[in-house]
């Protein structure tokens, strides 16, 4: 706290003495608004330095004072844009954010911050994860061990072990964290979570609850078939290959309607199954992943030539 209260006051004496400077040399101008535009042009490109300056020779004028002040941060810690109107603030292995368009300063307090959607942000405050928006509101405050990637606007969520989802969008708990697995989403043997992004396939994403038994949950969060399986994949072209309690292969329509009934079905299901998967993978940029399923399918179809085309994708 002390070095971030001399932070604002070494800001605070770097801004008013470079104003008060600028007041007493500035020229009177007609096209004020012309460099204002020019000032913001400058922040949209991350051209801090530079905005920093055009701001100060417009003390006075609109918000120009605001917007030094908020610049002036590059002067004493570090400013990485995130978007055309926003920025991290960095300083001492903390991190905070400044919203140009809005003129809002988060103080530095969270240890990590990742990027989930255009607009929303996880971040990390001591050993629990939250989500906040590009000025710093809160969307969930800090309460989870850890925090997948944006599937869209869903993630996944893990505490105590367990799994869960939330929409960072509209900051609603989709599922409290009850699942053991949810789509590639699981704890391992130490207690690591093993989080990616939620895929939903035909709107739907397998998930495995606490007695090791799998179902179904919808992108709102709905459980749209119960956990019942003892094996179950994910969906494609509206079917998805299950195996009962019973160890009897099947393949499930979305409403969870038995299709077809040998265990022949169910296996050459599951490999087309997790071959639709990773063609989803590659359309939404994440070749790697899209790679080690490719590799898992062994013989089927042409996944060996896909595995290979994945690899050199993601650059390995």
């Amino acid at each position: 706290m002390k070095k971030l209260l001399a932070l604002m006051l070494a800001l605070t004496l770097t801004i008013g003495c470079a104003c008060a400077e600028q007041i007493l040399t500035a020229q009177p101008s007609d096209d004020q608004a012309a460099r204002y535009a020019a000032g913001m042009a400058l922040i949209a490109e991350g051209r801090y330095a530079e905005a920093y300056t055009a701001f100060l020779r417009l003390a006075g004028y609109e918000d120009a004072d605001t917007k030094a002040y908020e610049l002036g941060f590059a002067n004493v810690a570090e400013l990485r844009q995130l978007t055309e109107t926003g920025a991290l603030i960095v300083f001492d292995g903390a991190y905070g954010l400044v919203d140009f368009s809005s003129d809002t300063v988060t103080a530095p307090q969270w240890s990590e911050v990742r990027q989930l959607t255009e607009d929303r942000l996880a971040v990390k405050k001591g050993e629990a994860w939250g989500v906040v928006d590009l000025s710093g509101g809160v969307i969930f405050e800090p309460q989870w061990t850890d925090l997948s990637e944006a599937g869209g606007t869903v993630c996944v969520t893990c505490s105590m072990n367990r799994l869960g989802l939330v929409d960072v969008s509209g900051g609603t708990v989709l599922q409290l964290p009850v699942w053991s697995q949810i789509g590639q989403s699981y704890v391992d043997e130490e207690g690591t979570a093993r989080l990616e992004a939620p895929v939903f396939c035909d709107g739907l994403i397998r998930a495995r609850d606490t007695s090791g038994s799998w179902g179904y949950l919808n992108d709102q969060g709905e459980v749209k078939i119960a956990a019942q399986y003892a094996d179950a994949r994910e969906f494609s072209n509206g079917l998805a290959a299950v195996k009962t309690s019973a160890g009897i292969g099947t393949l499930i329509d979305t409403d969870g309607t038995e299709a077809y009934f040998t265990n022949e079905s169910y296996f050459s299901y599951r490999y087309a199954s997790d071959y639709a998967r990773a063609q989803i993978l590659l359309e939404e940029g994440d070749p790697a992943a899209a790679a080690q399923i490719f590799e898992s399918l062994g013989d089927y179809s042409d996944a060996r030539e896909q595995a290979e085309a994945a690899r050199q994708a993601a650059g390995n």
